[in-house]
């Protein structure tokens, strides 16, 4: 998602730069000597051999010399800074035996999941059918300004009287994703028009235009708005597979737990039923598979990269389970031919029995200690970093910037 991408990039940018702050208020530089040698080994001054290349160096406009003169200049700033900080850091024999400890014990499960991508279709036509009006969908256009409702009113004065045209006028005075093609908007649903308004009454006035016509100037989320209805609103046919596909959209993003109500009970029922069957005889009347894991220790977050949970086959393995301390807690609680309750992750529901019982062999539990090391050194870089971006420290306006550009993060761009 691009909005993702971008907040990464902003949020890596801020911590640099607080960083660099930081450096500078400790008094920590970089000698020019330093900042010389670290230029001979830049790649855009590299010739075909990995040598240092005079010749690149001053073919290079001055401008790009000083800009990464500077940049890498703050990039050594940053890393003198942060080895300064994480490099002193010690472990002791107890937290290593600690780490050793809880590594050491591996089980392997047999589990039966339910993913939420299998919602059944006809569930989801159900609730498309109960949910029938937020799945009207209209073709609009839309002008968007930000400098106020006197402008907008103006605006729309002149769509009106015909002294120029919509689609002249979103691309000259429309501040949002859609000003380039004239405001036009394509089909949006009525759920999707709503995150345009603050009211659920403005978009219904959206909704109840007749091709061609304007809609009054309304306040939106992020500006003044003038819309104009290019086809009027339609009911939604719910034995489409678009549509089908659209309000399945809308399960998983608005209503998840629909979903997760909905796998926790069949579930529910498989636990019921192995208990009493066994799990693979329950799975086998309620037509589902069984899968199993490899052995592996706790292992939250995957922190131990060389004892992943895998199962077989291995694109069968529920990578949420690694971020759920629900599901460590669960599987490493179960007795012997236990069946576990349904376990909710974010993408499925889980019904485990415990497999086996192993331990790690020796050879790997003694990697934990130069693990734990490179662990605690990565945690204290986290940590450093929340410690740079707290709310007193930055203004987040991230999310408010982003959707003033391309829209709030529902619309479809």
């Amino acid at each position: 998602m691009i909005q993702a991408v971008w907040y990464q990039a902003f949020l890596s940018t801020a911590e640099h730069v607080a960083i660099l702050a930081q450096a500078a208020s400790a008094g920590v530089t970089v000698s020019e000597d330093g900042l010389d040698k670290a230029l001979l080994a830049y790649p855009g001054y590299m010739d075909e051999n990995g040598k240092f290349s005079e010749t690149r160096y001053m073919a290079a406009a001055s401008s790009d010399r000083a800009a990464t003169r500077k940049l890498t200049r703050e990039n050594l700033l940053s890393n003198v800074f942060i080895s300064d900080v994480a490099g002193g850091l010690k472990q002791g024999t107890h937290e290593t035996d600690f780490i050793k400890a809880m590594a050491k014990p591996q089980r392997s499960f047999s589990f039966v999941s339910f993913p939420f991508s299998a919602f059944p279709t006809e569930e989801v036509r159900k609730f498309g059918e109960a949910n029938r009006s937020r799945f009207v969908k209209v073709k609009v256009s839309r002008i968007m300004v930000k400098s106020g409702e006197s402008q907008a009113n103006q605006i729309r004065g002149k769509i009106l009287d015909k002294t120029s045209t919509f689609d002249e006028l979103a691309k000259t005075y429309s501040k949002d994703a859609y000003a380039d093609k004239g405001g036009d908007m394509g089909w949006r649903y009525a759920y999707d028009l709503e995150a345009d308004f603050e009211s659920k009454d403005a978009a219904r006035k959206v909704l109840t235009l007749k091709t061609g016509e304007l809609s009054d100037v309304l306040k939106g989320t992020f500006g003044w708005m003038i819309y104009r209805c290019d086809s009027e609103a339609v009911d939604a046919d719910f034995t489409s597979a678009s549509v089908q596909d659209e309000v399945r959209k809308y399960i998983t993003t608005y209503e998840k737990g629909k979903i997760e109500d909905f796998y926790s009970e069949r579930a529910g029922q498989l636990t019921r039923r192995a208990a009493e069957a066994g799990l693979d005889t329950a799975a086998r009347e309620m037509q589902l598979t069984v899968a199993a894991t490899q052995p592996f220790p706790v292992n939250l977050s995957n922190v131990f990269s060389f004892a992943p949970m895998r199962a077989v086959p291995d694109s069968a393995t529920p990578t949420n389970a690694q971020y759920s301390e629900d599901f460590f807690f669960r599987a490493f609680s179960l007795g012997k031919d236990q069946v576990s309750a349904p376990i909710v992750l974010d993408d499925q529901v889980l019904v485990l029995k415990l497999k086996s019982e192993q331990e790690l062999q020796a050879s790997t539990v003694n990697l934990l200690g130069s693990w734990l090391a490179y662990a605690a050194n990565q945690s204290l870089q986290t940590d450093l970093g929340a410690a740079l971006m707290t709310p007193e420290k930055l203004k987040d306006n991230f999310a408010e910037a982003f959707s003033q550009i391309y829209g709030p993060p529902s619309s479809k761009q």
